[in-house]
């Protein structure tokens, strides 16, 4: 399941130096030492060390005390509002805002810093991560373009702000180039933990490449096992590609026990309900991420898809009005849903195309439509879709796995049959074989099994069989290494090929 990670309150320095004790106590975030971390520069603020009423204004932040960040903050801007100090404390209390939901309030604050400090990069990229939350197209954000110009121009130079110029790249949707950026600054400093985030998400958010967005997250949390962001990417990989509820609730909660503030924390263990069909419990999890922001627009999308789930027709469509009335173009919402009622073909397809109309750039459902159509068996759309939808997106592995491998690759090399009810298609190498042996079989099954549950399914049924795994796997879910012998969707079933001969293929 793909899921945002905007606003994730990690720790995030800003362009500010904090030398000495400050900045020694401030490392001790980053080892995952927050309770000293915290002791230390409350004792550096009582000596009223430089830096150290910013430094815990950060700290807090990052451990969820929102009301004790944001006190922190406003002290530091008692002492003077023009300094650079004063400006990273803006930002504090604009992420103190955003988590609380208070949107226009924090996107006023951090233009403001923009306009004050033309390159405080972080600033200009949580600015955009809210507008884009709040509605604005990728394509519009315009303050966080403007970093890669600064790049240009010499003025990017840390891995820091490489990090900031990675993040603004993945916002505004130049992939590629924002994977490039992350690999500079994880070269320069390989410790650079921000980066290595960024670096996750944006293979998670644009990649759906769990693989590789593994790398940086084991590497951070290597460095910091309590890191709130790595172990929400964890979660977040443990339903995608493991399909382990059990897991995402685990590390969900261990972000939560660290920041009980982290809104997205509490969205994945609303997934992880919602995909084991605990409905009701789902949306009573969502109740402590309402009182955090009671308008995040996930928060409401999960709301509503858990009631449609439940077949409360009018509470879901209540709820996505809700949504709307925050951001009115959140593609991301409906792709949500349409990735949640994945076995419902037909309203996955439905879901995924009102993504697409509300954002034509929103590339994970073009994606999404492409595979609901490939399990209804429209391959022609399919392939079309996911043409599209890589060349939006290049950087999506699984869109570039059912183009390459299946529809440019196997599906040309093989050949449909009619077997009664069954459409079947065989790798043209099997064919002569095989088409003899599965064609009457497959038919004494629909007798045996029409005849004992009183059904017959709408024909025609699509029948795959694949001689190669990986193939079968890409075919399926879009990426290799797919442990099973068949998976049905329905009026589409893939198989491997019974000359694998590692599977009795009639049982399967």
């Amino acid at each position: 399941m793909k899921l945002s990670a905007v606003l994730a309150l990690l720790v995030a320095l800003s362009t500010t130096a904090l030398a000495g004790p400050t900045e020694t106590a401030l490392s001790r975030i980053n080892r995952g030492e927050y309770t000293e971390a915290i002791a230390d520069l409350e004792a550096l603020r009582a000596k009223n060390e430089p830096g150290a009423q910013l430094g815990l204004a950060r700290a807090y932040l990052e451990g969820g005390r929102l009301d004790e960040a944001a006190a922190a903050a406003n002290a530091v801007l008692a002492e003077g509002k023009k300094s650079d100090a004063a400006q990273d404390a803006e930002v504090v209390l604009a992420l103190v805002e955003g988590t609380r939901g208070q949107y226009k309030s924090a996107i006023a604050r951090l233009k403001a810093v923009v306009k004050a400090r033309p390159k405080h990069f972080e600033a200009r990229v949580r600015l955009a991560e809210l507008r884009l939350l709040t509605g604005a197209k990728a394509s519009d954000l315009h303050e966080a373009d403007r970093i890669p110009d600064y790049y240009e121009e010499g003025d990017v130079k840390t891995a820091r702000d490489l990090a900031w110029l990675g993040r603004a790249l993945t916002l505004t949707g130049f992939y590629k180039d924002a994977n490039g950026i992350f690999e500079e600054a994880v070269e320069l400093n390989k410790g650079e933990l921000l980066a290595q985030y960024f670096w996750a998400d944006l293979f998670l958010r644009a990649g759906q490449n769990e693989k590789d967005a593994d790398v940086s997250v084991k590497e951070i949390l290597k460095r910091n096992r309590k890191h709130t962001g790595a172990l929400v990417l964890t979660a977040m990989m443990d339903l995608s590609s493991d399909n382990d509820a059990a897991a995402a609730t685990k590390h969900a909660d261990q972000a939560l026990a660290i920041n009980p503030a982290l809104v997205e924390a509490h969205h994945v263990r609303a997934l992880a309900l919602l995909g084991t069909e605990q409905y009701d419990a789902a949306i009573a999890a969502l109740d402590a991420a309402l009182k955090i922001n009671a308008v995040h627009p996930m928060t409401l999308t999960l709301i509503a898809a858990a009631r449609l789930l439940k077949e409360d027709d009018a509470g879901f469509a209540q709820g996505m009005k809700a949504v709307a009335a925050v951001n009115p173009r959140y593609a991301e919402g409906w792709h949500t849903v349409a990735e949640l009622v994945n076995r419902r073909h037909e309203e996955k397809i439905a879901f995924e195309k009102k993504a697409i109309a509300l954002d034509d750039e929103y590339w994970p459902a073009w994606v999404g439509l492409g595979v609901g159509y490939s399990r209804v068996g429209d391959d022609d759309k399919a392939a079309t879709v996911l043409e599209k939808a890589f060349e939006g997106d290049g950087f999506n592995v699984r869109a570039y796995n059912m183009l390459e491998f299946f529809y440019d690759g196997a599906a040309k090399r093989m050949t449909w049959s009619q077997a009664g009810r069954f459409r079947v298609r065989l790798d043209n190498d099997e064919q002569e074989v095989l088409e003899p042996l599965v064609g009457p079989w497959l038919q004494t099954l629909w007798k045996r099994y029409a005849a004992r549950y009183s059904f017959e399914p709408k024909a025609p049924l699509n029948v795959e069989y694949f001689p190669d795994r990986n193939v079968f796997a890409v075919r399926t879910v879009g990426t290799p290494g797919l442990a099973a012998h068949g998976v049905c969707f329905g009026h589409v079933v893939t198989l491997v090929s019974p000359s694998l001969a590692d599977h009795n293929w009639r049982m399967v």
